[in-house]
């Protein structure tokens, strides 16, 4: 497969830095749980921000934390798969969903602890984005 993946030098210096130094899914997941939740309080605008904007406010959401494990974990050969849900109390939540030895898992932030991260464990999607997964 050829990549498509950007090359390192369309990363500024400290984007660079940090796509180099998560190579793995467990890493990018350390990475955005150390960033502040974006709650987009009022009476902001709801944000939708890229990967160089997650590095310069240093703040995510669970789709720009999902785009952001999309664009890192694609320098390290990842494909960028990112899957959304949509739920009945619409709270709809976004991961990045990747495979590994035949086996998915998921990079995730969330306000509800239950969608956090799923370590490579599952052999289908749907028991990787399972809370009984």
């Amino acid at each position: 497969m050829i990549s498509t993946a950007p090359p390192l030098s369309a990363f500024t210096p400290a984007e660079r830095r940090l796509v180099r130094r998560l190579k793995t899914p467990r890493l990018v997941q350390r990475f955005l749980n150390g960033l502040p939740y974006n709650t987009e309080p009022p009476p902001g605008r709801a944000t939708l921000r890229s990967f160089r904007g997650i590095v310069r406010h240093r703040t995510a959401h669970c789709l720009e934390s999902a785009l952001a494990a999309a664009v890192i974990l694609e320098q390290h050969g990842f494909p960028p798969l990112v899957l959304s849900f949509e739920s009945v109390d619409e709270l709809d939540h976004v991961i990045f969903v990747y495979r590994r030895a035949g086996r998915w898992g998921s990079v995730a932030r969330s306000r509800d602890p239950g969608l956090l991260a799923r370590w490579r464990s599952a052999t289908s999607i749907r028991t990787s984005t399972s809370r009984d997964g």
